[in-house]
């Protein structure tokens, strides 16, 4: 599998995406993720016949989402079980999902508040808006909620490239220089992991941002953003801190960044 490229799942959702119904990448991608809990038992030939392509185009597919050929893709069956864990455990850990929900989410806010003092803050700002270059890497299930933070930073006219497990950008992430700045998000700490190898690799000034306790990930960062409680991986709270607090914790700092950074906001009408 490519460097950077963790689960078969947001690949696939990444094509799917990104891809015209009629395409033949779509088509395969749709297969595949509608039959998704039986991939272990899927061939070639079902592929083939999905979308009228050779065993060769089977076998390209394969390649260009990380997977050197359709048996490597069936290998990652067990992502079924994993994700349905992951993104369904939640809801189905209360009988009173809102209430708990908000609870939850009250106490998470709260950890992230006391975790961003102004003098973090401060740093973290300082350190986005003195770097050449800035990369935020993140997992797949964290990136929808950054997407609102890279966009309003570049109404700051600070853009900020987001590498994913679906667009790993390996490249990018290894020839960074001393004078950038690479921003980790992994909130169980896995996805950090994973990546270890190339996060290492890089020149980057390096900032974590996670709700794993796992200090032995701590080393490679010059600083640490890390969210109290820790999250404990497959845990159901798993997906909040994921979600949720990286989200609140990001509009933190792209409003102190603003505040920090751009005057001219005292210019923009906001009585809509």
């Amino acid at each position: 599998m490519r460097e950077g490229m963790l689960n078969l799942l947001p690949s696939l959702f990444s094509v799917y995406n990104d891809n015209e119904c009629d395409e033949t990448s779509h088509l395969m991608a749709k297969f595949l993720l509608e039959n998704f809990d039986r991939l272990d038992t899927l061939t070639v030939n079902d592929l083939m016949e999905t979308a009228f392509v050779s065993r060769s185009g089977v076998r390209r597919f394969c390649q260009s989402i990380g997977f050197g050929n359709f048996s490597e893709v069936r290998d990652a069956a067990s992502e079924w079980a994993m994700f349905r864990q992951y993104y369904l455990s939640y809801s189905l850990l209360y009988s009173d999902v809102k209430l708990h929900l908000r609870e939850d989410l009250s106490r998470v806010f709260s950890d992230i508040d006391r975790l961003m003092t102004p003098a973090v803050v401060q740093r973290l700002c300082s350190d986005l808006h003195e770097s050449g270059h800035v990369v935020l890497l993140t997992s797949d299930s964290s990136s929808a909620s950054l997407i609102n933070f890279q966009r309003s930073m570049a109404m700051l006219k600070r853009l900020v490239q987001m590498v994913t497990e679906s667009a790993p950008a390996t490249h990018t992430v290894r020839n960074l220089t001393d004078h950038d700045l690479l921003l980790v998000v992994s909130a169980s700490g896995s996805f950090a992991h994973a990546q270890r190898e190339q996060i290492e690799a890089s020149g980057a000034k390096k900032i974590f941002a996670t709700a794993s306790a796992d200090d032995s990930l701590f080393d490679l960062y010059d600083q640490v953003l890390a969210i109290k409680p820790p999250v404990i991986r497959q845990s159901p709270k798993h997906v909040l801190y994921a979600t949720y607090a990286m989200e609140y914790l990001f509009d933190q700092v792209q409003v102190a960044y603003a505040r920090l950074f751009d005057p001219s906001l005292k210019e923009i009408d906001i009585s809509w």
